[in-house]
């Protein structure tokens, strides 16, 4: 279950730009996850949840945004969103694709609190 490894990096990351930004505790941590990376949505969340309890974003939600993948042909130049992991290109052919979009896994933002 590579997800708790996951989430337990974007915690860390998560931890230490909230204190380099005075932020006490985290409310909110957007991520966009792309679909290649096969990692479960649920799972992740589940991780984040167990992971964060007692530090800065304890309670704080994990909203994901998946991200579908899209391939660009290297013949023809025509993009496509491919089927499970199926890169044929369905204009011309060829089995030459080069991945653009689908992979992405960062942190796009998060909420928290300051000290009052």
């Amino acid at each position: 279950m590579h997800e708790m490894s996951i989430a337990y990096a974007l915690l860390k990351i998560v931890e230490d730009r909230a204190r380099d930004n005075g932020i006490v505790r985290v409310t909110l941590v957007r991520v966009k996850v792309g679909r290649l990376r096969a990692l479960e949505s649920r799972q992740l969340r589940a991780a984040f949840e167990v992971l964060a309890d007692g530090s800065l974003a304890a309670g704080a939600t994990l909203d994901i945004d998946e991200t579908p993948a899209k391939a660009r042909c290297k013949r023809c130049a025509n993009e496509w969103r491919p089927v499970g992991f199926r890169l044929d290109c369905p204009e011309c052919g060829a089995a030459d694709a080069e991945i653009i979009e689908g992979r992405e896994l960062h942190i796009e933002s998060f909420d928290g609190e300051r000290e009052p």
